[in-house]
């Protein structure tokens, strides 16, 4: 995480009340005034986390679509996940590759997702907003009635810090639904995530949806290029749609 922003709206902050008197007939500076959206524009943010950070997937049934074009290898399935069957069965494989799965296929597929919910103790990934986002890097970009533009520094964990450092993040806030629309993440340089790996360009998008107090992914779109082991190379295309969503827990529809 970067401190300079912050250090430079403490340093602009002070200099305004010092340097300006205050009275009726005074207005603020320019520096109070950024300093104040700044602080604005974070709280909302910050937020707009806490609400998709309370929203509990797992008490959520719905169907993810997913499409994978990995250097020409395309695969595709759709997926059914229901909080109301019992611990291993609440994924179900609908669709691998356009077809029926076999039962062998339904059986392995429900084996991996049962490993991984052991293995990352949730039965869904979670998306971690408040690491992804830096807010204290929090730039307005445009405004407009409905929407707020802004970009922010990033940090993926897989990545580590100093691939995440060649990363930019943009993101447009709902203002009627106080919460994030959408979050995109592009590659400004060019890095290496792992030994032998080079990425020259990546970007990846996420949506989300609103249903009452809850935040909802909508859909997950990954665009990859560049080089593993010198001559091997990477081209991957990603999607991962949400649909059907569906609540099922005990409080209120939505509200947690």
């Amino acid at each position: 995480m970067r401190i300079a922003p912050v250090l430079l709206c403490s340093s602009l902050c002070f200099n305004a009340y010092s340097a300006e008197p205050v009275g009726p007939n005074s207005s603020p500076s320019p520096a109070l005034h950024h300093a104040s959206a700044q602080q604005d524009l974070k709280q909302q943010i910050l937020s707009a986390i806490h609400q998709f950070e309370q929203t509990d997937i797992s008490q959520w049934s719905y169907q993810v679509s997913r499409y994978e074009n990995e250097e020409g290898t395309v695969t595709s399935s759709l997926e059914r996940f229901d909080p109301r069957h019992g611990e291993g069965k609440r994924w179900t494989l609908l669709r691998t590759n356009g077809q029926a799965p076999t039962e062998k296929q339904q059986q392995a597929f429900a084996a991996k997702k049962h490993e991984n919910e052991k293995k990352n103790g949730s039965v869904n990934l979670t998306l971690k907003l408040n690491e992804l986002i830096q807010v204290d890097s929090l730039q307005r970009v445009s405004e407009d009635e409905q929407h707020l533009h802004a970009q922010f520094k990033v940090y993926l964990n897989q990545l580590g810090k100093e691939a995440s450092e060649q990363l930019q993040g943009y993101l447009v806030y709902d203002k009627a639904g106080a919460f994030i629309k959408h979050i995109e993440i592009v590659n400004t340089e060019e890095f290496s995530p792992m030994f032998s790996a080079s990425i020259q360009d990546i970007t990846l998008s996420l949506q989300f949806i609103k249903r009452h107090e809850a935040i909802l992914t909508k859909q997950i779109n990954l665009n990859m290029q560049g080089k593993f082991a010198f001559f091997t190379e990477i081209n991957e295309v990603s999607t991962d749609a949400y649909s059907d969503y569906q609540y099922h827990g005990s409080t209120a529809l939505g509200v947690q």
